[in-house]
């Protein structure tokens, strides 16, 4: 059973829910992106970019948001990114989303790990 099985209703469902779908059943750098996308929604919100405080806010472990959050911030998502793109995110601009998705899932941006 993946560990998407566990989730229950996150805040940014609805955000997640329109960019990929039923994100609870996707796997690997799908589930990923999804969760990313909520990671990103929270720091627009104010939630510090720290593990801890992410997943408390999120309701989710740590090891489900540990590999998106840290991707994230290997790709310099945390230093000005969000702001610079914060009129674009908060219109639901579904091609910024979908970077910030890319982002996390380590498949678009400098950082790209070896899969």
């Amino acid at each position: 059973m993946s560990k998407s099985s566990f989730v229950s209703r996150v805040p940014y469902d609805a955000l997640m829910s329109e960019m990929c779908g039923d994100w609870r059943r996707l796997q690997g750098l799908e589930f990923d992106a999804a969760i990313g996308m909520a990671i990103v929604h929270a720091v627009l919100d104010g939630i510090e970019p720290d593990a801890g405080a992410i997943s408390r806010h999120l309701g989710m472990d740590k090891s489900t948001i540990y590999k998106p959050l840290e991707n994230l911030g290997l790709n310099g998502v945390f230093n000005g990114m969000i702001e610079r793109d914060r009129k674009d995110l908060k219109s639901y601009d579904r091609l910024a989303w979908g970077y910030y998705g890319g982002y996390a899932a380590g498949v678009v941006g400098p950082y790209r790990p070896e899969r």
